[in-house]
């Protein structure tokens, strides 16, 4: 991919790498990796896989089950680099870190949104509660 296309499916899969994923490389080989819940997240793994030709050019290993968790990988230097470009975080202390990439950002909510949805997808966890909260009672931050 020599020029980077900003698609849904890049920032569905970008949400998604946030959420439960990693770059990693020892400088010899590069990987991009997704982990989930081999009970609950087949479907949606198999959903990445059947873009990711389009989105890097090149097909990842078939999915696998690792000590008990799913485990899709793709072995791509040229997809951890685009990646990279885009602002992906990589390395240990990603999750203290991560942020949207500002080039999806850029593109406005109807691209941002696809990103949340990859978040949400991996990671998220929705909550609603009965409590009613007063902002008065709250500590001063």
């Amino acid at each position: 991919m020599s020029t980077m296309e900003i698609s849904t499916e890049l920032c569905e899969f970008v949400g998604a790498i946030i959420g439960n994923g990693n770059l990693w490389t020892d400088g010899s080989r590069y990987r991009v990796e997704l982990t989930g819940d081999p009970k609950l997240e087949v479907e949606y793994f198999k959903h990445f896989s059947a873009f990711s030709n389009d989105l890097f050019g090149k097909k990842p290993y078939a999915l696998r089950i690792h000590e008990r968790g799913l485990r899709w990988r793709l072995q791509s230097k040229e997809a951890y680099i685009m990646l990279q470009t885009l602002g992906v975080l990589a390395g240990n202390g990603k999750s203290h870190k991560v942020t949207i990439p500002d080039l999806i950002l850029k593109k406005g909510w109807a691209y941002s949104k696809w990103t949340v949805r990859g978040i949400m997808d991996t990671d998220g966890t929705l909550f609603f509660s009965k409590k009613n909260i007063s902002t008065t009672n709250l500590p001063n931050n």
